[in-house]
């Protein structure tokens, strides 16, 4: 299957799309609850992302990734599968490099944060060429 990734400017599509994708979200890290419509719109109009894209087949929306200014990715699909995810990291890995790393603040290594609880994309991370680095808690 071939996968085309869609840089993410704010059109009302891509707004309504990710709105769609946030909805089916089963796994998160850092939202709780679903977010007003208008308020997602603002977010992804202002966000604070060094880089966003939606990820896609033929017309199937199948999720999304961000980049952050400390190399942290976020990897949000609707389907986790090896094929997908590696698509997805070797699209970061060919077309995006690393910021300066800054000690303490940024890795020199772009790196996937992955809820504890989905099990699925930890095994798919698990058996890339991959290494754990680290478990992170809440308080």
């Amino acid at each position: 299957m071939e996968y085309q990734f869609e840089r993410v400017e704010g059109s009302d599509q891509q707004i309504k799309v990710l709105y769609q994708l946030l909805s089916k979200r089963a796994y998160s890290i850092s939202h709780t609850s679903m977010p007003a419509y208008n308020d997602h719109k603002n977010f992804v109009k202002n966000h604070p992302y060094l880089d966003w894209f939606i990820v896609k087949s033929d017309q199937d929306y199948l999720g999304s990734f961000y980049i952050k200014h400390d190399n942290s990715i976020g990897l949000n699909l609707t389907v986790i599968n090896i094929e997908i995810v590696s698509a997805s990291i070797d699209f970061i890995k060919n077309c995006f490099r690393p910021l300066e790393s800054q000690a303490s603040m940024v890795s020199k290594y772009f790196y996937v944060n992955v809820s504890a609880s989905n099990e699925e994309l930890i095994a798919v991370m698990r058996s890339l060429d991959t290494s754990q680095i680290q478990i992170s808690f809440k308080l």
